[in-house]
């Protein structure tokens, strides 16, 4: 039996600018990780619907480098994004995951991702837990003060 997953997250931007952080590659690398798991150090993203997606990084704990990769199947710019999701480490898994980005006006974004098809309890609860961590950092990124110029 495959297991899904949900997560959530309140992110106080618009959808317009939660869905560039994610979908922009000179972005996401600066908020994807921190300096104790792991960070994208690079990827390319075609957010189109038969596009690839990839991030690359380095597990901080052993230096091994990893690569996250899919394909999208559902682009709705600001809304829907559906796409695979291929581990590296994880050698022959394919899961899903939809990432519903809705408007909360005047308050910000409520981020809504569903990872699907996960063969094992273990796997769905790591994928539970990765997704709480990418959406605080994706959180603390966006809702940080702008700096003031000098």
């Amino acid at each position: 039996m495959h297991r899904s997953v949900i997560v959530e997250s309140e992110i106080a931007v618009s959808p317009e600018r939660v869905y560039e952080a994610w979908t922009n590659p000179s972005e996401f690398v600066q908020w994807w990780g921190d300096d104790t798991y792991y960070r994208i150090a690079g990827g390319d993203v075609e957010a189109k619907v038969g596009g690839k997606w990839n991030v690359h990084g380095i597990f901080h704990k052993d230096q091994v480098p990893f690569t996250i990769c899919g394909e999208y199947l559902r682009v709705e710019p600001a809304k829907t994004l559906l796409f695979t999701w291929h581990q590296s480490w994880l050698e022959g898994v394919t899961t899903g995951v939809e990432m519903l980005i809705m408007g909360l006006y005047p308050s910000g974004t409520l981020i809504k991702v569903r990872h699907m098809d996960d063969p094992s309890d273990e796997l769905a609860e790591g994928h539970r837990a990765g997704w709480l961590m990418v959406l605080r950092w994706m959180k603390e990124y966006l809702e940080a003060p702008a700096p003031v110029p000098s």
